[in-house]
């Protein structure tokens, strides 16, 4: 548990904040500099829950990695989903789940895996979303500097995990807030921290409301707790991306977000919106605000504000 005082100087404030970047840093960093120096590792399972940070994660890597020669392709594992005719089909009575297994291919993803596996040339899918069709992507002649990063929640999923598993060059990645902070007489578990986190996220780089967030949450935590936490301690490495500062980061965005009224947008009623605004402001009220100019250029943070 993190325990974070009631008040600061602005002084304290900025090294507080600042402890908060290099500590966190220095457990990407040590992960990053043991996987460059791994000279049997060519593809990475890059993985975590909804604003856990692996965006961040990846740059870091990437940036390693680039250092000691190698080129890093990114794959996202949303480009091997069906096409939206097929999960169409396979959905009738419902909305598409796009965080079920069933969503990808995973006869393709196997395919372009073994390729990748064993050095042959790749074409690479790239999903394009308006159209809901794949179409083809980049196409890569590997050799031993091309360093292949898979991300996404969908690591975890058995179907994907086990096409790599029994591999010696390959290695997984879990990030994801693991502490709870303690603020104000106030105890916020890491899953409700990265709910605020997307409260903001969503609002300043999604163009969603705070209602229809909350809408949403519910059923990225049901999928989270079933396909994602049980199979998280499975990975190679584990890195907690609590921040200390995070509470009284976030406070002044929410209470801007959480005081405007329901926008409809989301299938939750305005009594049920308001009810859950208004705990959370009840929540950080008191807590007291960090500015976002003590914040690292690369900060995590830059995902959310």
């Amino acid at each position: 548990m993190i325990t974070v005082k009631n008040s600061y100087t602005e002084e304290e404030a900025r090294i507080f904040v600042q402890e908060c970047e290099r500590s966190f840093f220095e457990r990407l960093d040590r992960v990053s500099g043991d996987i460059s120096e791994n000279k049997r590792i060519n593809i990475i399972g890059l993985t975590g829950p909804t604003c856990s940070g692996k965006t961040t994660m990846a740059n870091i890597l990437i940036n390693k990695l680039n250092g000691v020669g190698k080129r890093v392709h990114v794959i996202s594992l949303d480009d091997f989903f069906h096409d939206r005719e097929k999960l169409d089909l396979m959905n009738k009575d419902g909305e598409i789940d796009y965080d079920s297994p069933s969503t990808i291919d995973t006869g393709l993803l196997a395919d372009c895996a073994e390729k990748i596996l064993r050095g042959d040339r790749v074409v690479l899918p790239k999903y394009d979303f308006l159209t809901g069709k794949r179409v083809e992507g980049d196409v890569i002649d590997a050799d031993d500097n091309d360093m292949f990063i898979f991300e996404g929640i969908q690591v975890l999923y058995s179907e994907v995990s086990s096409l790599f598993k029994n591999s010696d060059s390959y290695k997984s990645i879990y990030i994801c807030p693991r502490s709870e902070i303690y603020v104000n007489d106030k105890l916020f578990l890491p899953n409700h921290i990265r709910f605020l986190r997307r409260l903001v996220r969503d609002y300043n780089f999604r163009g969603a409301s705070a209602d229809f967030t909350i809408y949403l949450w519910e059923s990225v935590r049901r999928n989270e707790d079933k396909y994602i936490m049980p199979n998280a301690d499975s990975c190679d490495y584990i890195i907690d991306s609590t921040l200390g500062y995070d509470i009284n980061m976030l406070k002044p965005y929410l209470e801007r977000i959480l005081a405007l009224p329901h926008s409809k947008r989301g299938n939750i009623s305005e009594r049920e919106y308001r009810s859950i605004a208004d705990a959370i402001l009840e929540e950080i009220e008191g807590v007291e605000p960090m500015s976002r100019k003590y914040l690292y250029e690369n900060s995590l943070y830059r995902e959310f504000i």
